[in-house]
């Protein structure tokens, strides 16, 4: 069931290491490296836009969530990814691994620039 899912793909600043992480943090208790079918952009705006529909094939992390705090982890990351003003939303997608959350982009991509299968590369900028 839906409303029971405990994992969230993440695959820009919510990452380890990123500046939206610390929102994510308190609530992990296991990562996953996976892959989903869809494309990145880079917004200019230092994160990066996902769009499942598009072909191609995004990389990033399967986060399980604590599920005794699951509700309050999924309002923490809806607020982080603007969900309420409508520049995200949380979508169900499935990985390599299996279903679970994530935030698609659902503004305009016609002046974005794509980017790889990865939000950074290892010296640390946009791919």
């Amino acid at each position: 069931m839906v409303d029971e899912l405990d994992v969230v793909f993440i695959y820009g600043t919510l990452l380890p290491g990123e500046q939206r992480w610390p929102v994510l943090e308190p609530f992990a208790v296991a990562l996953t490296p996976a892959w989903v079918s869809g494309a990145l952009y880079d917004t200019g705006h230092g994160y990066p836009a996902a769009v499942f529909a598009e072909p191609g094939r995004i990389d990033g992390t399967l986060v399980r969530l604590d599920r005794h705090r699951l509700a309050a982890a999924l309002a923490a990351l809806d607020e982080a990814e603007a969900v309420e003003h409508g520049l995200y939303v949380r979508t169900v997608i499935v990985s390599d691994r299996g279903r679970a959350w994530s935030y698609e982009y659902r503004g305009g991509i016609d002046r974005l620039v794509r980017i790889g299968s990865r939000w950074r590369d290892p010296t640390g900028g946009p791919t």
